[in-house]
């Protein structure tokens, strides 16, 4: 059995006090992503350069998606595999988005976009007798 917090500093810490590192993949894209909108910005609308700048942006905003789903379905795996029960805080990212955007975190809530509670979790543990449940952040002591 192991409890999972998932958090801005880290990915998710386990309550076994193992830590599962953040790869940011917005942070590692970040200037690709910025050359290829300032691009097209520039160009002229409804040109063939346009069209073919747009998709470029597109394309990075996919292979980031792509490496989220890819991160969060390796982690649930290996969670999955390692442990029978598995207990998540149901945090509300969307919250945290409307309290903390204000100073700058926009880039970090960026990240962690997918991490509300169970849905970063895509490995559902099908046959093999093993549980995931969620527990709401006000039903337990936060000493």
């Amino acid at each position: 059995m192991v409890g999972v917090d998932v958090g801005l500093e880290s990915f998710a810490t386990l309550s076994n006090g193992e830590k599962i590192e953040n790869p940011r993949f917005f942070r590692t894209d970040e200037k690709a992503l910025a050359k290829a909108q300032r691009k097209l910005s520039i160009t002229e609308k409804e040109t063939p350069e346009r069209k073919k700048a747009r998709k470029v942006v597109a394309r990075i905003h996919e292979r980031i998606a792509n490496r989220r789903l890819d991160f969060a379905h390796q982690t649930s795996r290996m969670m999955v595999d390692r442990f029978g029960t598995i207990v998540f805080e149901n945090l509300k990212i969307t919250n945290m988005q409307k309290k903390h955007c204000r100073c700058g975190l926009e880039s970090v809530h960026h990240d962690h976009r997918e991490q509300s509670g169970r849905g970063w979790f895509s490995c559902d543990p099908g046959e093999s007798q093993k549980y995931i449940t969620a527990v709401f952040p006000m039903w337990y002591d936060r000493r």
